[in-house]
């Protein structure tokens, strides 16, 4: 399982996966805001011409007839502010010199100029700074359009770490918006993703209007599938409409080629990916913002991220994600209910632990399992962790790797390394497994259990002793 999207500003961590109809509705957003924008820009310029009219309508009309061809709105608003103030103060200062009253009215008219100028300014400098982020949006649009994973070499674990650590979402959100020329306010963002939705939603209601009862029955629930597990690999999308739908799988390439046409599944590729392993890659077909306002229509709920994206933003590599995937999917086939931990786990103020995998022990307890590729067991930088899979799993660590004589070896090493470096005062059990033979394991017999560890090590605590400085 991964974790639901309740809050819309956690989308803005999801990664980048810009399709062009989605890419579409966030630009027609954008458009349909900064045209509001501009027409309260056009309000205020009105209102300081009403203003202007009234204090000296000599002045505005000779501007006028200097450039007959240019409406005085579309004058520089400097000018014409400029223009009006002189004849205001001038009009305050005959209205003194004759003490007839006048200088009230002209106080008033001065004032009322001021606060049209200053909400001029304003209104002003809002649209210029929405029309500015909009033509940042469509130069960003054009580069994410010439295929944001085309450009990039698919087995590049470099790259689409990259992609794991920008501050990305869906569509308009996936730009880079901590730039110092665009960087809008949480508002601004909420609005653009407001009315993208309102208009991805106007074009599921269009879509599903033209569909026929027996299109409806063929497409739905392939949408409600999607949203509901997060699943997108073409594998696990063809078993699960086999087994709930009887659907074979070249009828269900046709129905997600359709579904890609109507701008409701987008077609990328799959991102876990064992490193240096050759083939095809699989291809991954992830909700349009057409498609989760659909599945919102049809189920009430909010669709949750696709689970390659959700892995690769936690495992922060293809080949790490992958691991994690089929060390999860080989404990569930032997009947253990693992599973991806939706959330992190805190355990102390300021401290918090974010272990790959978690089970059930035979008790029921959930235990938390590390899954840890050759590349990197012996790195320093997973010291914290077993620090924290040790406090989290009561003085347990257990560790998976992909293959039987790395984890009894230098995964094993690794822990015992840490443990005595780091000075871990209390004795810890270890519970080793590997992939290799967690996949060479029989399914097991009703009611069978089934012992999924190669071996449990004892690590006692650490007898060394730091001598000090000037020891």
């Amino acid at each position: 399982m991964v974790p639901s999207s309740d809050d819309p500003f956690e989308q803005m961590k999801r990664l980048e996966d810009i399709s062009r109809g989605q890419t579409d509705l966030y630009i027609q957003a954008s458009e349909k805001l900064i045209s509001a924008e501009k027409e309260k820009v056009k309000h205020a310029v009105e209102a300081v011409l009403a203003i202007g009219r009234i204090i000296c309508p000599e002045k505005l009309e000779q501007m006028q007839q200097a450039n007959p061809v240019r409406p005085l709105s579309e004058h520089p608003l400097d000018e014409i502010v400029m223009a009006i103030i002189n004849a205001a103060n001038l009009l305050k200062l005959a209205a003194a010199s004759t003490r007839t009253g006048g200088e009230a009215a002209a106080g008033r008219l001065a004032g009322e100029l001021e606060s049209a100028k200053n909400q001029v300014t304003m209104e002003r400098h809002r649209a210029n700074d929405l029309q500015a982020r909009y033509e940042r949006l469509l130069e960003e649009v054009k580069g994410l359009r010439k295929g944001p994973y085309k450009a990039k070499n698919a087995s590049d674990e470099k790259s689409l770490t990259r992609l794991a650590d920008r501050p990305v979402g869906t569509a308009f959100e996936r730009l880079d918006l901590d730039g110092a020329e665009f960087n809008p306010t949480l508002a601004e963002r909420a609005a653009i993703k407001q009315e993208a939705e309102n208009l991805a939603t106007a074009k599921w209601k269009a879509r599903e209007a033209s569909w026929s009862k027996e299109k409806k029955d063929r497409y739905n629930p392939i949408i409600i599938h999607i949203g509901r597990t997060g699943e997108v690999a073409t594998s696990d999308l063809k078993k699960a409409m086999a087994q709930a739908h009887g659907v074979d799988d070249k009828t269900m390439d046709n129905r997600l080629t359709r579904l890609v046409q109507e701008e409701i599944l987008d077609k990328r590729n799959f991102f876990p990916r064992e490193k240096g392993k050759s083939g095809r890659i699989e291809n991954a077909y992830p909700l349009t913002l057409v498609g989760q306002m659909a599945y919102r229509a049809l189920t009430g709920s909010i669709a949750r991220p696709p689970l390659d994206e959700f892995l690769l933003k936690k495992a922060q590599t293809p080949d790490h994600s992958e691991l994690c995937l089929r060390v999860v999917r080989a404990f569930q086939r032997l009947g253990i209910k693992a599973d991806l931990p939706e959330e992190r786990i805190m355990l102390s103020e300021n401290r918090w632990t974010d272990p790959d995998v978690v089970l059930p022990d035979y008790a029921g307890e959930k235990l938390y399992l590390e899954a840890e590729t050759a590349e990197h067991i012996t790195s320093k930088i997973l010291w914290s962790k077993w620090r924290n899979n040790a406090e989290v799993g009561n003085n347990r660590i257990h560790l998976a790797m992909r293959k039987r004589s790395d984890v009894l070896n230098i995964g094993y090493g690794a822990v015992q390394a840490w443990a005595s470096q780091d000075g871990y005062p209390w004795k810890i059990d270890l519970y080793l497994t590997s992939l290799d033979y967690l996949e060479s394991l029989p399914p097991p017999a009703r009611g069978q259990l089934v012992v999924p560890w190669v071996a449990v090590k004892t690590i006692l605590p650490s007898t060394r002793v730091d001598p000090g400085p000037g020891a």
